[in-house]
């Protein structure tokens, strides 16, 4: 790879594959510049997203931000595999990203609403789980916005809520 393409490549990293991005901070012109065909960045994409789902951890949000910012719908079954391997708020952000990732996606929409439905159906019904790092990231005010006082409530009544807007929304 030449040091025009490792730019080109570079730019795209940063902008997590997105022309939108790019356009939004004013460096499209410059990637446009390097005239790199759409069969290559899908290339690129690709293994950005490899790359982000390789580091997902039940820890560290900042793959899943990165895979976010792609849009990266192929992701959808690791999310959900991870949403099993971590506890209760690992499952909300997981469930919770799966639903973003396939906002204005039809050809996603099933598999995405069936991987979020069975995470929240976990979390509305079996027993909450919360590590002690993840218990400080539920605030007083999310749990009294929905008229909860302890994470576990908190947890279980989002995911019930969200059962029920997307089963409102399945019925439409």
């Amino acid at each position: 790879m030449n040091s025009d393409e490792e730019n080109a490549k570079q730019l795209f990293f940063d902008y997590a594959c997105s022309h939108y991005y790019m356009f939004h901070d004013g460096v499209e012109e410059e990637f446009k510049k390097y005239n790199i065909s759409e069969i290559q960045e899908q290339e690129w994409r690709r293994e950005f997203i490899d790359s982000w789902i390789g580091k997902l951890s039940v820890d560290d949000p900042y793959p899943l931000k990165r895979l976010r910012d792609t849009s990266a719908q192929e992701a959808i079954s690791a999310l959900r595999n991870l949403g099993f391997q971590g506890d209760s708020y690992s499952k909300l952000w997981c469930a919770n990203a799966i639903l973003d990732f396939i906002k204005g996606s039809e050809s996603w929409a099933k598999q995405g609403n069936d991987a979020a439905i069975e995470l929240f159906d976990k979390l509305a019904t079996e027993n909450i789980v919360i590590s002690k790092e993840h218990r400080t990231k539920i605030t007083l005010v999310m749990m009294l916005s929905l008229g909860t006082f302890t994470p576990e409530a908190f947890i279980r009544k989002y995911a019930a809520n969200k059962l029920s807007d997307l089963e409102r929304k399945n019925e439409c």
